[in-house]
């Protein structure tokens, strides 16, 4: 397992570990530094609320639907993908769809793939269907131009820690605008209130294409819809035609997160897009209803080409791995893990090398876990009438230096700083007014900002 790379800003609430000191020097006292966390407010060990994406495809595969058994459409039963695995037709379903040799760039090993096509129910397609006559969903034009996919696996729960992942190939610059979105059926529980709501929600990520300016639909962008407060979220994504990998993880707390990346490879950090905390706290997760899965499109190209959707592998997964423990896994010894997850001497509350900072904090430094490390803080020395900060820094961690008069009001003083591995510093003239300082690291992965 690989350190993730990138992860974008956590949408959680913050809250800070601290270590605290305060040298009264030329009218300036220092608060050596803070780690600014992700948590969630809770009761019991405070790293038992620290909140992290889990990683979709990570853990123990539960169901995977794979078109690489011959299919069938049936129309006269209604059922949008019979012999699939599939199944629906809430609002509608495509009006054609077959298997064939998946585009390149796909699933390793795949030799077929799911297209599909929505096309007009004129007098000459119900002659080509005559199953589809009179039906309750055929036999009439489909005014929501919205075609279901779902797949029934069971039901689970946020103790599960499960995510679903698929693959959906992308067309650019076609000009007539498609869509195509991952979703699931789940009831999420209200906290504000009491006694506390339940409701029936559907979170997902849409991937559809926007129109660029000049009439053609080549501008790649994700639309990300929670569940709290139906809020949503539209996110500009790399202009990459062919194969796109979409996920959604749900954690232990309640907390859903979306990923998407180009390409079929798995994902990982880099390809985290936000979470469904930013939009409300005091709602979470509990168990998701009825469809497991629910692939939702769109099209409304009717040309040869451009009608064609495609879309692999439809899967689901428990017990799913977040941030930490893959990144502990490239630290600590295999009998370290239960189920995958850290525990033991890799558990984030243990400090393995006796530094005196959790495993947890040394991650969140940028530090090795295993060996001796130098103190992390913020130094300072005063000349005359300046005042002169520095501290150590680390690839791949972004730093902000703020400032207060009260340590209550903070400003920034430096602010998204890229570490480079060496030591940092800066200067500031002294004055009269006391000033205090902190230090805020983060992962480099904590960077995307996400309107509400």
């Amino acid at each position: 397992m690989n350190l993730p790379k990138h992860l974008g800003k956590m949408n959680a609430a913050i809250a800070s570990i601290t270590r605290t000191k305060f040298l009264p020097l030329a009218s300036v006292a220092l608060c050596a530094f803070f780690y600014v966390l992700p948590v969630r407010a809770g009761e019991g060990d405070f790293f038992a609320d620290v909140v992290i994406p889990i990683v979709p495809g990570t853990g123990s595969l539960a169901h995977r639907v794979d078109f690489e058994a011959p299919g069938s459409f049936n129309y006269g039963a209604g059922w949008a993908g019979t012999g699939f695995g599939l199944s629906g037709t809430q609002r509608g379903a495509p009006e054609e769809i077959w298997q064939d040799t998946p585009p390149p760039g796909g699933l390793e090993g795949s030799t077929r793939a799911l297209f599909f096509r929505r096309l007009e129910r004129t007098p000459e397609w119900y002659e080509q269907h005559p199953g589809a006559v009179g039906h309750p969903v055929y036999g009439q034009p489909d005014p929501v131009n919205q075609d279901d996919f779902f797949v029934y696996a069971g039901n689970f729960t946020a103790e599960d820690r499960f995510s679903i992942t698929v693959r959906v190939y992308v067309n650019l610059g076609r000009t007539a605008r498609a869509t195509f979105g991952l979703r699931t059926t789940a009831v999420v529980e209200n906290t504000n209130v009491e006694p506390s709501e339940m409701r029936n929600v559907w979170p997902a990520i849409w991937l559809f294409k926007a129109d660029g300016g000049d009439g053609v639909f080549s501008d790649l962008r994700a639309f990300i819809r929670s569940p709290y407060g139906n809020y949503s979220e539209y996110i500009d994504l790399p202009d990459i035609a062919g194969w796109w990998t979409l996920g959604i993880s749900f954690d232990e707390s309640g907390d859903i997160h979306y990923f998407a990346r180009p390409g079929a490879e798995a994902l990982c950090g880099s390809d985290y897009l936000a979470s469904a905390s930013r939009y409300g706290s005091g709602r979470h997760f509990r168990r998701n209803i009825d469809a497991s899965v629910m692939i939702s499109t769109s099209n409304f190209d009717e040309s040869e080409e451009g009608s064609v959707q495609i879309m692999d592998d439809i899967m689901i997964h428990t017990g799913g791995l977040d941030f930490y423990d893959l990144w502990a896994a490239d630290y600590f010894p295999e009998d370290a893990f239960e189920s995958g997850r850290a525990n033991g001497m890799a558990a984030r509350s243990f400090d393995a090398n006796g530094s005196g900072q959790t495993n947890f904090e040394e991650y969140i430094i940028g530090n090795h876990p295993l060996t001796s490390n130098p103190p992390f803080g913020l130094g300072m020395e005063v000349d005359g009438n300046e005042m002169n900060l520095a501290f150590p820094s680390k690839a791949n961690r972004s730093y902000t230096l703020e400032r207060s008069t009260d340590l209550k009001d903070w400003e920034p003083f430096l602010e998204g700083v890229e570490g480079t591995g060496a030591f940092m510093d800066f200067s500031e003239e002294t004055t009269d007014e006391p000033a205090f300082y902190r230090l805020i690291v983060r992962p480099r992965y904590w960077v995307r900002e996400m309107a509400p």
